[in-house]
C-alpha cells in the first residue's frame, strides 16, 4: 500500500505493534477536511467496516485485546489518553492526544488497549477495524478478550495540572505499569476558574469512577502559578491558585469521599529550613494563606478537611535539559525582587527533583489517606553545580569550567569552595546550552 493519505508519524510503541500518526488537514475559508480511510492507503487499506462512538467526559472504554483484529482508530480533535500494553513482551505505553489535531492510533492483534477520555465533554472517536463486527451477519464469535473486571472495585488517582512539569512527572509514574496495575489514573490538564468548574469536574469524576466501582478516590492536586518568579500580590491568579483553588477543592472533594492532596512550599514557615531567613515572596505568602485557612477549619473541631493532606516541597525541577528556564529560576535564583534568602555558609544546593517527588507518591499510594496533614518531603541531599549536572545530567559535569568573570554576590547562592567553583546564572545559561549543543 501507498501513502495516499498524508500524515506524520508521531510516536510508535512495541516495534510497531502501536502506531501513532498525524493526520493531514486541509483548510480554507469554508473550513476543512481530512481524509481518515482510503483502500489505496497504507492506512485502513483493509478495514472492513467503519464504527463512531462517544465517551463522556473522564470515562474510559476498555481495556481488552483482539486476537486478529487490528484497530485503527481517529480521535476527532479529542483530549484522549489511550493505554496500552504488549502482553508478549510485557511492556506499557501510553499516549495523549493533542486537542487541535486528527490523529490515528493504529493497534495490532494482541495489544491490550483502552482509551480515556480527558475532556469535561463528549469525545467523539471513529474506528475502522480489520474484522467484522460479530463476524459475516453478525453469527461468528466476537474477537475480543476483555479486562475490564481487573479494575472493578479498585482505586482510582486523579491528577489535577497534569500538563505541568510536576504534573507530567506524577502521570508517567503512575502510568508506567499498565500491565499490571490495579487502579485507574485519570490526568486532568483542565483549567479551573471558578466554584462551578471544579464542582462540574468533580461530579464527572464521581460518575465516571462509579462505572467501574472504584472503592475511593484521591485527587492529587498538582495545577499551579507556573510562573513562579514574577507572581505579585496583584495577581488575583497567584491567590486564586494557590489558596483558594485548593481550600474549596477540599472542601468539595471531602463531601464526595475522595481523599484530597496539595503541594505546598516548605519555605511557608522559615523555620522548617535550616539555615535559611527570608521575607516570603508573594508567590509563597499565597502558600501561607492556604495553610492558614486549612488549619484554621482544622482547629475548630471540623471534619471538612480531615482528608485532606499537604506536602511540602521546595525547588522542584527536572533533568530535561531544554527546561532551560526552569532549572535557572528554581536553582540559581532561589533570591527575586521580592525576597531576600541568605543560605548558611555550609549550604549548598537542595534541589527537589520531580521523579522523586513522583516516585515517593507512587510509592506510598496505598498508605496516602492515613498520613498526617502535612508531610515535608524536601530530600537531605545538597549538591554543588558540579555533582548537581553529574547526578540528575548523567556526567555533564565533565563541562564545567571556572567562568572567568567572579561576582561577588552570588555568596548568597553557592559555597565559594565547591570544588574552585563559582557560578552566575549568566554562567549557568552558557553551561546548559553548551551541553545541549555539545553532549558527551
Amino acid at each position: 500500500m501507498s501513502q495516499t493519505i498524508s500524515y506524520e508519524i508521531i510516536r510508535s510503541f512495541f516495534g510497531g505493534g502501536v502506531v501513532i500518526r498525524s493526520l493531514k488537514t486541509y483548510a480554507d475559508t469554508r473550513g476543512m477536511v481530512c481524509e481518515t480511510f482510503r483502500t489505496d492507503s497504507d492506512i485502513n487499506g483493509d478495514s472492513k467496516m467503519c464504527y463512531i462512538s462517544e465517551t463522556g467526559p473522564y470515562i474510559m472504554r476498555g481495556s481488552h485485546e483482539h486476537v486478529s483484529q487490528r484497530d485503527e482508530f481517529i480521535s476527532w480533535k479529542n483530549h484522549m489518553c489511550y493505554m496500552f500494553y504488549d502482553t508478549i513482551s510485557k511492556e506499557s505505553a501510553y499516549y495523549i492526544t493533542d486537542p487541535t489535531k486528527i490523529i490515528n492510533v493504529c493497534v495490532k492483534p494482541r495489544i491490550l488497549h483502552a482509551y480515556r477520555n480527558l475532556d469535561n465533554k463528549i469525545a467523539q472517536t471513529l474506528n475502522f477495524p480489520t474484522s467484522l463486527f460479530m463476524g459475516k451477519d453478525k453469527k461468528e464469535p466476537i474477537d475480543e478478550i476483555r479486562h475490564e473486571e481487573r479494575l472493578s472495585g479498585k482505586k482510582a488517582y486523579v491528577i489535577l495540572g497534569a500538563s505541568g512539569r510536576l504534573g507530567k512527572a506524577v502521570t508517567k509514574k503512575f502510568l508506567s505499569n499498565l500491565g499490571e496495575y490495579d487502579y485507574e489514573v485519570i490526568p486532568i490538564s483542565t483549567r479551573i476558574h471558578d466554584s462551578q468548574e471544579i464542582v462540574k469536574i468533580l461530579d464527572d469524576i464521581d460518575k465516571a469512577t462509579k462505572l467501574t466501582k472504584a472503592s475511593d478516590v484521591t485527587v492529587i492536586n498538582c495545577a499551579g502559578v507556573t510562573n513562579v518568579q514574577e507572581a505579585n500580590k496583584k495577581d488575583k491568579n497567584l491567590w486564586w491558585a494557590n489558596a483558594d483553588l485548593p481550600y474549596l477543592l477540599g472542601e468539595y472533594t471531602g463531601t464526595r469521599g475522595f481523599t484530597f492532596v496539595h503541594f505546598s512550599s516548605d519555605y511557608v514557615f522559615q523555620q522548617m529550613k535550616e539555615g535559611v531567613t527570608a521575607e516570603l515572596s508573594p508567590y509563597t505568602q499565597s502558600k501561607k494563606m492556604y495553610e492558614e485557612m486549612l488549619n484554621e477549619s482544622l482547629n475548630s473541631g471540623s471534619r471538612k478537611n480531615s482528608h485532606v493532606r499537604v506536602l511540602r516541597v521546595a525547588n522542584l525541577f527536572t533533568s530535561d535539559l531544554n527546561d532551560t528556564n526552569n532549572l535557572i529560576q528554581k536553582i540559581s535564583k532561589n533570591v527575586n525582587k521580592f525576597a531576600e534568602v541568605k543560605y548558611a555558609p555550609e549550604l549548598k544546593v537542595c534541589p527537589t527533583h520531580v521523579d522523586t517527588i513522583a516516585n515517593w507518591l507512587f510509592e506510598n499510594k496505598e498508605e496516602i489517606a492515613d498520613h498526617k496533614t502535612f508531610t515535608d518531603l524536601t530530600p537531605p541531599d545538597i549538591y554543588t553545580i558540579k555533582e548537581l549536572l553529574d547526578t540528575f545530567y548523567g556526567g555533564y559535569a565533565k563541562h564545567v569550567e571556572v567562568p572567568s568573570t567572579y561576582i561577588p554576590w552570588m555568596d548568597k547562592f553557592f559555597d565559594n569552595d565547591a570544588n574552585g567553583l563559582e557560578s552566575s546564572s549568566s554562567y549557568i545559561v552558557d553551561l546548559i546550552e553548551s551541553i545541549k549543543n555539545n553532549p558527551l
